[in-house]
């Protein structure tokens, strides 16, 4: 099938056409006369119920594999959407891909639940290969029915996937990541990070930024939003021999300081840099970040790497995220959220100045007065931005020791704040 031809059978202007092109007609040589695989509707109810997705779906997957074996370029977008999602990895991401295609309208994110569902078996046949348990599969695979959560969150209660994830699948088919207790985590190299050095009387880590890094004022990475501090933004420097270490130290509150400053290399030892290996961890939606839940699913990561990848020796569970905003600790601080990151050593990052806004609302708004304010964390965002601050992004490292003493707040304790 033509390209021109589904697009206009799917009613998709041209944009959405274009985000479709690369590899269309690699995928139509390779279309099959049928998707028994895909629209197998027993082989979907099995992995629906494997990521704990209810039974109360069934009814909206028959309608969906209905109209989808039903129409040539329905059935054409979901294999398209399968072989670069599943096989050729040359298409990044599927944000611009049609969120609403004709025939399906306000259904099509149950076209995208249908490729996710066919991704499953794929999971847990790569995790067995890697000897993996079975309920870390299971867990991992949970993703997918928050997504379904969240689809039904923004449409009205249908459910469905958002063509915007879909990408995030590939590292669960490739066994790089693992959902262990409330997080995600995969082993990869660090990258845009400075250096932590350890204090070798007391025990205390202190962080220098990366050289060459333009901050604010405040010491957070400048331009979020487009906003730049020109008359108090400075640039980070680092030098570093045999001898000392002389840079810009970043505070475990999450920000760089402007003066310099010098360590003793006979004082203090190296713990963390760019290029080591690290857990890097993720956060999944789903609510329920409580600090024991943190510290637990953080725990099980330690103990996961070091038994399936006793090689990899990582030096620390590391995370850069719009969750990590400092900003949150000010304006919230009794959650959840704010409680957590007592327990980190923050860091400053880039930021986009509206970061974690589709993933809090699923959706950005032009006109904030738009958007729903029912919840705690909503509210906070919208009365931030609402105060004329961009929201930030943050960085966190926590080392296996530190979980020893969580709860301590043990890297503030022993900060010059």
């Amino acid at each position: 099938m033509e390209l021109r031809e589904a697009a206009a059978a799917l009613g998709l202007d041209a944009q959405r056409q274009e985000a479709l092109a690369p590899g269309w007609e690699t995928s139509m040589d390779s279309l099959p006369d049928n998707l028994p695989s895909i629209l197998d509707l027993d082989q979907l109810t099995a992995a629906r119920a494997f990521c704990g997705i209810g039974a109360e779906v069934d009814a909206a997957l028959r309608d969906a594999v209905a109209a989808i074996a039903a129409s040539p370029p329905l059935a054409a977008l979901l294999w398209h959407c399968h072989r670069h999602l599943y096989q050729d990895t040359a298409v990044e991401r599927f944000s611009e891909w049609p969120a609403a295609v004709a025939p399906l309208g306000e259904r099509t994110g149950m076209l995208y639940l249908i490729v996710a569902l066919a991704g499953v078996p794929l999971v847990r046949g790569k995790f067995r290969s890697l000897n993996v348990p079975e309920a870390v599969a299971r867990d991992t695979c949970a993703a997918i029915g928050a997504w379904v959560d969240t689809h039904r969150a923004a449409h009205g209660g249908l459910p469905g996937a958002s063509n915007v994830a879909l990408h995030w699948l590939r590292h669960y088919v490739q066994g790089r990541i693992f959902r262990l207790g409330r997080m995600e985590y995969l082993i990869q190299a660090l990258t845009d990070f400075g250096v932590v050095f350890r204090h070798k009387g007391s025990g205390r880590d202190l962080a220098f930024a990366k050289a060459g890094v333009k901050f604010n004022g405040a010491g957070f990475v400048d331009g979020a939003g487009g906003r730049f501090d020109a008359e108090r933004g400075w640039e980070s420097s680092f030098a570093m021999d045999e001898l000392a270490a002389t840079g810009n130290p970043i505070s475990p509150y999450g920000m760089a300081d402007r003066q310099p400053l010098t360590l003793s290399r006979g004082e203090w030892d190296i713990v963390l840099q760019e290029g080591d290996q690290v857990i890097d961890m993720h956060i999944p939606a789903g609510g329920g970040m409580t600090p024991r839940a943190c510290l637990e699913s953080m725990t099980k990561a330690w103990e996961f790497f070091g038994a399936q990848f006793p090689e990899k020796r990582p030096k620390a569970i590391v995370c850069k995220s719009w969750i990590f905003n400092t900003q949150f600790e000010e304006w919230l601080p009794d959650s959840n959220l704010a409680k957590f990151m007592r327990e980190l050593y923050l860091f400053p990052v880039k930021s986009s100045g509206r970061d974690g806004m589709y993933f809090v609302f699923q959706r950005d708004y032009e006109d904030l007065s738009q958007a729903p304010r029912d919840t705690s964390l909503r509210r906070c965002m919208l009365d931030i931005l609402g105060s004329g601050q961009p929201l930030r992004a943050g960085g966190m490292f926590i080392f296996r020791e530190d979980l020893e003493r969580f709860g301590s707040s043990f890297h503030r304790a022993h900060a010059q704040r």
